[in-house]
This record gives structure tokens, sequence and C-alpha cells, in this order.
């Protein structure tokens, strides 16, 4: 509960009116501090405070999902690129019977010289 002058006001998450919950007061400190660039604090209640409420311990495997999204955002920025490269591309465009064609003759040259 954050109490300016008369006026009481909860300090919610952002996407829900769930109670914001701290770890630890420091976590709270800087919260406000940073956030909502409150840097002197009056009194402090701790009259509701339960030691199970923000006692959650951290996903472990939350860093690795992290990880795996910005590799995979990554890999798409770099998709992206190269295929905009391909598109920009100045050199003419086969079609896709020439290219089968075109294969298709190196293949049977490549079979050649490996008999």
């Amino acid at each position: 509960m954050l109490k300016l002058g008369k006026v009481e006001k909860l300090l919610g998450t952002q996407r829900t009116d769930k109670p914001r919950m701290w770890r630890s007061l420091d976590t709270c400190m800087d919260y406000l501090r940073n956030e909502l660039h409150i840097v002197r604090v009056d009194l402090l209640d701790a009259t509701h405070y339960s030691d199970g409420d923000a006692s959650r311990r951290p996903r472990q495997d939350a860093s690795e999902r992290m990880k795996r999204a910005h590799e995979a955002a990554a890999y798409d920025a770099w998709f992206r690129e190269q295929v905009q490269a391909s598109i920009d591309d100045p050199r003419p465009s086969i079609s896709d019977d020439e290219a089968r064609a075109r294969f298709a003759n190196r293949k049977t040259a490549l079979r050649r010289r490996a008999q």
C-alpha cells in the first residue's frame, strides 16, 4: 500500500490487479527508487507480511527458455537478411526447369567420373 498524502494506493502488478510482491526489502526499494522515483520512505508497515507469499522459487528453466528465445530471434534476423540479400541480388534469375536441367547434367557428369 502506497500512501500519498491522504490517498492510499495499492501497487499492483503490470498485467493483473494482484498486489505487487517483492522477495526482499532491497528489491522493493530498488523498484520504488528506480521505477517510481521515490527516494524517501517514512513508514514501513509489515502488518500483513506473510513469509510464504513472495517466497516462490524461480523456475530453473527460465534461463534456458530465454536463451532459446534469443537464439530464435537471432536466427530469424539472419534468415530475413539472407532472403533480402537473395531478393536484392542483381544476377538474373533462372526458371525451375532450367535449374533442374543444369543439376541433372552435373549429376550425370559426376556419375560418369565415378565409374
